[in-house]
């Protein structure tokens, strides 16, 4: 009886480190984002060497019009304003800017698993509509900076 509670106890303090160490990865990918000098409530995510977020909601902070077909995921996304047009592939590494081949080096967009939201390049997107960017990725803060005139 006693090794079977040893053995539970063990198993438990596992179960907690594995917890902890997958917890603490995903918050040191975690990145804020700030238009204009307003925080975003969304946050960025490191993957492939680049910053990603909710395509949705950064296009709306930037002024842009989004369209997404979330049962049709393959079918990407179309950001757009009044002066340009970007067509987003789901996970091929190009997309269109005002009817133009880009090649990107990294996914164009993909579709978060946990969230089933599409996950866009924020300094591609923001400097394709004519902001800059300023990344501040160190060990202790994790911050994009967008302006957009």
């Amino acid at each position: 009886m006693r090794k079977l509670a040893v053995l539970a106890v063990v198993i438990l303090l596992g179960l907690a480190l594995i917890r902890t160490v997958h917890r603490s990865e995903a918050d040191a990918r975690s990145v804020a984002i700030r238009v204009n000098g307003r925080t975003l409530p969304l946050r960025g995510e490191i993957r492939y060497d680049r910053v990603y977020a909710d395509a949705i909601p950064l296009s709306e902070a930037l002024g842009l019009r989004a369209v997404f077909f979330p049962d049709k995921p393959e079918r990407g996304v179309t950001l757009q304003s009044t002066r340009k047009f970007i067509h987003l592939h789901t996970n091929q590494n190009d997309c269109h800017v005002d009817g133009r081949t880009v090649q990107l080096g990294a996914p164009a967009l993909y579709i978060d698993l946990r969230t089933k939201r599409p996950m866009a390049p924020v300094r591609f997107i923001a400097e394709t509509y004519g902001g800059t960017v300023e990344e501040r990725l160190t060990s202790k803060e994790a911050l994009i900076i967008i302006n957009i005139k």
